[in-house]
């Protein structure tokens, strides 16, 4: 009983148990990995940029994601300013998509047809006698009938999968004003496999299922489910929308 009890404990500490909406069988498993704390903070005014250098920030699908970024800081009690000299804090935003990875999956699977054994086989003959030699001869034939039913094949197929990333960092101004040093507050780092390669699909429920961890310390790396039609998305995206 001491034993199940501490696997159970294991189970819900490195896993998220969400209670959110479940109607749907489709679902992402989204890695959530996130360090610091912004519990010191006096102030949380912060100037969001983008961390990589090919994003363009005027680019539509940035604007779409970014948004998606406001709306859970504000949830937070952030509050962004246009104006990095009046900022507490730089939050640094990434994502992005790997190459695909392609995998072999070999599985039997039934098949109906010809079998290697026969059901029967049939013999048929006469003997006569030949005139010239006085000897019996014999004519014979042999029919087999091909057996037919249920056998198995290996089959392989491949199948292709992607690493999609959302990474957050935030940067103490005020430390770096002070001290003439950077100081991260906080980190954040999301990560999902799968076979979908649309982010604009992807990145809602990976940002809506790590938000709870943004800001603080996860401890550890979380597996968090999160279900298509999960609520918590769909006000993301009309949040994003209304902008």
């Amino acid at each position: 009983m001491k034993q199940l009890y501490l696997l159970i404990s294991t189970i819900i500490l490195t896993s998220c148990v969400t209670m959110y909406n479940r109607t749907s069988n489709k679902k992402y498993i989204v890695e959530v990995d996130t360090y610091g704390s912004d519990s010191y903070l006096n102030s949380k005014k912060y100037f969001l940029a983008a961390e990589d250098s090919t994003i363009i920030e005027n680019n539509l699908q940035y604007i779409e994601f970014s948004d998606y970024i406001r709306k859970i800081l504000s949830s937070k009690g952030y509050a962004e300013t246009q104006n990095l000299d009046d900022a507490d804090l730089t939050v640094f935003f990434r994502y992005g998509i790997s190459a695909p990875e392609t995998f072999y999956l070999t599985y039997t699977a039934p098949t109906l047809g010809q079998k290697n054994d026969v059901s029967s086989i049939t013999t048929r003959g006469h003997a006569l006698v030949n005139p010239y030699t006085n000897h019996v001869e014999y004519n014979q034939t042999i029919a087999s009938t091909p057996k037919y039913g249920r056998d198995t094949k290996n089959v392989t197929t491949a199948h292709s999968q992607y690493l999609r990333y959302v990474t957050l960092t935030a940067y103490d101004l005020n430390s770096y004003r002070s001290e003439n040093k950077e100081k991260i507050a906080w980190n954040t780092i999301l990560t999902s496999r799968g076979s979908s390669d649309d982010l604009r699909k992807v990145i809602p429920y990976m940002i809506a299922v790590g938000s709870e961890y943004i800001g603080k310390s996860s401890g550890e790396k979380k597996l968090c489910e999160i279900y298509e039609n999960d609520k918590r998305v769909n006000q993301l995206k009309v949040s994003s929308n209304a902008r």
